[in-house]
């Protein structure tokens, strides 16, 4: 396939070959550039993969070791009903036995990445290799050693329960607890993990490991995805206290859609909460991040952005919905979910399509609307699919709206809720709400909307520093809310009778 006259680079923080060049060094990498264990999570397409990058690229001289876990290939159903058969035997909780798993499977990768600074000759290097075969830990597939794991422990259960007689009331003996409970379950991988540390700690850096991958996964249901990944959450928490662990740091990066109900199964999540990371992007990081990729074209080479913007995009964009005039990089801006790569998505659909059709290098005003709009449709339509995993159903939701105005009051979208989810109990409708509120898809008017107006400004999820916890409470029957203008397309809208939908922080 053809490149791009004026290629900005690819959408997909891992595979861009011009990383380095590309990345906007955000106040996110400072937050996270440290010996802390972190969870960061956010929406796909909001930069988790290129903060990973630059820990482990950029900023890999920070740290003794760098190593990414790749999780996209785990089997939530599977581990799940394997977990399932270990609570059957131990009659322990599912989280714990999750967390206690996870916990022993990043104490083996946190060997793994020790042995890899290592020389092929080296004791220790030969130890940990002896020791992965022996913990059927081998290879990069994270669902053979999730699973491996859990056998393991079915085995040495059997083999615990033989070799001691006095059960517990809960039907298993002393020995057979301390296999679930104890950390690591293998002394040797204690010893072991005790020699790594001292090494690392001559150093006086850390082993960096970054755990990624889990947006592509969709084989789960909401309990294995709770139970599972608040397994992970949690032991990450641990971990991060465990002396033994002292050399290491653990950087999680996971979907907003799988971590919101997860982190809330841990019941001691409030003791993380500052290394607990939910990332947003401002107008100010948008106009870093684009002035990055359009300064490879740029003929001014202007250290300020919207000269360099200028010289690709006209000033204003006619809004003919609307019979008024935007700024152009708030009108294509507004028409994402403040998601890096939808943006991105959005400006290099318009130079393409500009330069297959004129020779002109700035793109003319009126060709931009019915470009942003086929785009639109597209980037709404993957963000529905997404979130079909967490709410079965709302595509279906979504286009139910068609031919119905971008605007609605509040009474309506619940009722509307209720009748197409109707897998929904009446109290479940408030946590939907919720939702699709901090995932984006809807705002709420930040204040009282007058028909016949220019625009409304409306409180966006995607706008701000923190997610909006029972938004629900804030609204009454008449509230009037506003589909996000990059949904009016999918949706099957028409224009809000309320002018144009501004977002606005929460």
């Amino acid at each position: 396939m053809a490149r791009s006259r004026r290629f900005l680079g690819d959408l997909d923080a891992a595979n861009d070959r011009d990383f380095e060049n590309h990345f906007f060094e955000s106040t996110d990498l400072a937050r996270i550039l440290s010996s802390d264990s972190d969870v960061i999570y956010g929406s796909k397409g909001v930069g988790k993969t290129a903060l990973r990058r630059a820990l482990a690229e950029l900023k890999s001289s920070y740290f003794f070791a760098t190593k990414t876990i790749d999780l996209d290939h785990i089997s939530f159903n599977a581990v799940h009903i394997a977990l399932s058969k270990l609570k059957d035997t131990t009659q322990t909780e599912i989280a714990t036995l999750s967390r206690n798993t996870w916990r022993n499977v990043l104490a083996m990768y946190c060997l793994e990445a020790v042995a890899e600074t290592l020389p092929d000759t080296h004791r220790l290097k030969k130890r940990i290799e002896q020791l992965c075969e022996q913990e059927g830990f081998e290879g990069a597939d994270s669902n053979n050693n999730l699973m491996s794991q859990i056998e393991r422990f079915l085995i040495m259960i059997a083999q615990a329960g033989l070799e001691e007689d006095a059960p517990t009331p809960l039907g298993l003996s002393k020995k057979q607890r301390n296999v679930v409970n104890i950390f690591p379950s293998n002394p040797e991988v204690h010893a072991t993990l005790r020699e790594c540390t001292n090494l690392i700690e001559r150093s006086g850096k850390y082993v960096l490991l970054c755990l990624d991958g889990f947006d592509s996964i969709v084989d789960h249901t909401s309990e294995s995805r709770r139970a599972i990944f608040a397994g992970l959450i949690d032991a990450i928490h641990k971990s991060s206290r465990d002396p033994l662990l002292a050399g290491f740091c653990f950087k999680a990066f996971l979907p907003q859609e799988l971590t919101e109900e997860a982190q809330s199964a841990v019941w001691d999540a409030d003791k993380h909460i500052l290394n607990t990371h939910y990332l947003r992007w401002t107008d100010s990081d948008f106009q870093s991040f684009l002035k990055k990729r359009l300064l490879t074209y740029s003929k001014s080479r202007s250290s300020n952005f919207m000269d360099v913007w200028h010289e690709f995009m006209p000033d204003k964009v006619r809004n003919e919905s609307h019979g008024t005039e935007e700024h152009s990089f708030a009108y294509v801006l507004r028409h994402t979910l403040y998601r890096p790569r939808q943006v991105l998505t959005h400006l290099q659909k318009i130079l393409d399509k500009w330069d297959e059709a004129s020779s002109s290098f700035r793109i003319d005003p009126s060709f931009i609307p019915p470009v942003v709009a086929a785009t639109n449709y597209e980037l709404a339509r993957n963000v529905a699919a997404q979130l079909e995993i967490r709410h079965p159903g709302l595509t279906n939701f979504l286009q139910s709206w068609n031919g119905m105005p971008i605007t609605t009051t509040a009474s309506e979208f619940q009722e509307r809720l209720l009748r197409i989810f109707k897998y929904l109990e009446a109290s479940e409708v408030n946590i939907v709400f919720d939702d699709l509120f901090n995932f984006g898809i809807f705002g709420i008017a930040s204040r009282q909307a007058t028909e016949g107006s220019q625009q409304t400004t409306f409180r966006f999820g995607f706008v701000g520093d923190r997610l909006a916890r029972n938004i629900n409470t804030s609204v009454d029957q008449n509230t009037l809310l506003a589909f996000s203008p990059m949904f009016r397309e999918f949706c099957g809208c028409t224009p809000s009778e309320f002018g144009i939908v501004v977002p606005v922080e929460v």
